[in-house]
């Protein structure tokens, strides 16, 4: 459902994710109880994220935001910015979408 609006939003700027709806490896104390997996997890979301060479991720939720970007600060993926949807539909309305 996201992705529609994501589509209907950018337009050609949309680029879908590859296994966009595998797990980043958050998942509550799933990452605390396995940290390696986690990380594992994380490095492969990152990767395929990378693969699509967009400058903005877009998610509904906050935990994946906050691994991800986490993550790819750890990784120096500096020019990456992890956004809420709700927050780039804001720019959107008000043309600052980049």
């Amino acid at each position: 459902m996201a992705e529609n609006y994501l589509k209907q939003m950018l337009g050609d700027n949309f680029v879908p994710l590859t296994d966009a709806d595998t797990c980043c490896g958050f998942g509550g104390s799933f990452s605390v109880k396995f940290p390696e997996v986690s990380g594992k997890m994380m490095e492969d979301k990152l990767g395929n994220i990378v693969l699509t060479g967009a400058s903005i991720v877009a998610s509904l939720d906050m935990s994946c935001l906050t691994h991800l970007s986490a993550g790819a600060k750890r990784q120096n993926l500096g020019r990456l910015r992890f956004v809420h949807l709700a927050e780039l539909m804001m720019e959107a309305l008000e043309g600052k979408t980049r």
